[in-house]
């Protein structure tokens, strides 16, 4: 395997290389980290939207339970 030197130029180059890697990897990462903060705002919102609504049949169910109570009641007096 054949060695190279690495003269100040090369490693100067490869030193503004990396940065530039570097730079461009985090504004990617914040990018992510954005669209990912935005995806959990909707999910959470969509989630509490189906809590709601999930708390509303279980009041309806209750509603039409105790309407069916009261009915066999007062067809049983």
């Amino acid at each position: 395997m054949e060695r190279s030197a690495w003269t100040d130029e090369r490693l100067s180059n490869l030193a503004a290389t990396l940065d530039m890697s570097i730079k461009l990897l985090r504004e990617e990462v914040h990018t992510l980290r954005e669209e990912m903060r935005q995806d959990f705002r909707d999910l959470r919102a969509d989630l509490s939207a189906c809590q709601r609504q999930i708390a509303q049949i279980g009041w309806a169910l209750a509603a039409a339970l105790i309407g069916a109570i009261i009915a066999l009641i007062v067809a049983l007096a």
